[in-house]
């Protein structure tokens, strides 16, 4: 990525000036001389009460620093306004505030939402570790995930913001804060968003969160409210209303079970349905079936002795032609037959047309006694 050309954004002096109207004063009742105090990273030191602007701060020097007093709430009367709540966030119970230490092994400065240690009180490096202190007040206690976004931010931008920005992202935060600081005071933050429009946006928000629902002040009277509010009768009232919701999400619970089993009973009694139909279906189809097949049998044995019957019909009618119609030899003796006086008719031929008779009328017989089909 390219360099910003940061001609347009040099820090001057001249363009930080005291103001004349919220200049830092010491608070009332401060001793001029400090507060003898143990100093966090152990050496000993004095320690003021100050304010600028209604915004109250500490700040805490070693005892020998060559920077005194007056020269850095000089420094501090210089500083952006919106700036200011950095001081706030590191001077709550327990805190240094601004802290001067004449070493810190090497280092410029340290900062966090804890402290801000620095070894002079130039502009630049306090710019520099409040921006350390308004990064971490906004990551912790309003935007977990600010330096991810921060990250996502460098590389939208596609630009870096000075050779010591690019150690890591919140390196190149703390960076951007002294840049915002000095385009405030040129008139140049438009310009500016030119250039980094992402990270723009985000230190705006981070700002006007410090200097809103994430300042020390509101974040303790939040805790206030809170801490009021966990009166027993409300820590009861909270208990019985977790109860409550839990018996809900139990009912509930239950409440669908109960109707999970309902519908899958309900479904395996359709099921069961359905297997009977078919069942009883397929058995009366079956049932169907055989009782066609035995009709069948009995029609065609009904047809097979109905055929015999037959047979025997036309035999015994044949039998009957054959008895009544005379044969050659008869047909020539029929002449000498005549002549007798009336002679008696052959054995034979009167056993045979008997015959046939009888077969007539068991034929007749039958066809009465056989049911109709239908």
């Amino acid at each position: 990525m390219r360099l910003l050309d940061r001609a347009a954004f040099e820090f001057r002096e001249s363009d930080f000036p005291v103001d004349a109207q919220n200049p830092c004063s010491l608070l009332a009742g401060e001793p001029a001389e400090g507060r003898p105090v143990r100093m966090l990273h152990g050496p000993s030191g004095r320690a003021w009460r100050a304010q600028r602007a209604g915004h109250p701060f500490t700040v805490t020097v070693e005892d020998g620093h060559s920077e005194v007093l007056s020269r850095v709430l000089r420094h501090c009367s210089r500083l952006p306004l919106p700036y200011l709540a950095a001081l706030e966030i590191v001077s709550e119970a327990g805190e240094d505030g601004l802290a001067l230490y004449q070493s810190l092994g090497g280092a410029a400065g340290h900062g966090s939402n804890n402290y801000v240690n620095v070894i002079n009180s130039s502009l630049p490096l306090l710019l520099h570790g409040f921006g350390h202190a308004i990064e971490q007040q906004a990551r912790k206690h309003g935007n977990a995930g600010f330096l991810d976004e921060w990250a996502r931010a460098i590389g939208a931008d596609a630009v870096d913001v000075s050779a010591y920005a690019l150690h890591n992202a919140w390196e190149d935060c703390t960076e951007f804060s002294l840049l915002y600081a000095i385009a405030s005071t040129h008139g140049a933050l438009e310009q500016l968003g030119g250039h980094s429009p992402e990270r723009l946006r985000l230190w705006s928000w981070a700002l006007e969160q410090v200097n809103g629902p994430l300042h020390p002040e509101a974040l303790a009277t939040d805790a206030a409210r809170l801490e009021a509010l966990a009166t027993p009768e409300a820590l009861a009232a909270d208990a019985e209303a977790a109860r409550l919701e839990a018996l809900a999400a139990d009912a509930k619970a239950a409440h669908l079970e109960v109707l999970v089993a309902d519908a899958e009973a309900a479904r395996l009694e359709a099921l069961a349905a359905d297997a009977r139909a078919a069942r009883l279906e397929a058995l009366a189809a079956d049932a169907r079936a055989a009782r066609l097949a035995t009709e069948a049998a009995r029609l065609e044995a009904l047809a097979t002795e109905a055929a015999c019957q037959e047979a025997l019909a036309a035999k015994a009618v044949r039998l009957a032609n054959e008895a009544a119609t005379p044969t050659a030899r008869e047909a020539a003796e029929q002449p000498v037959a005549r002549s007798r006086a009336r002679a008696p008719p052959p054995t034979a031929a009167l056993a045979v047309l008997a015959l046939a008779l009888i077969v007539a009328l068991l034929v007749a017989l039958v066809s009465r006694s056989t049911p109709n089909p239908s």
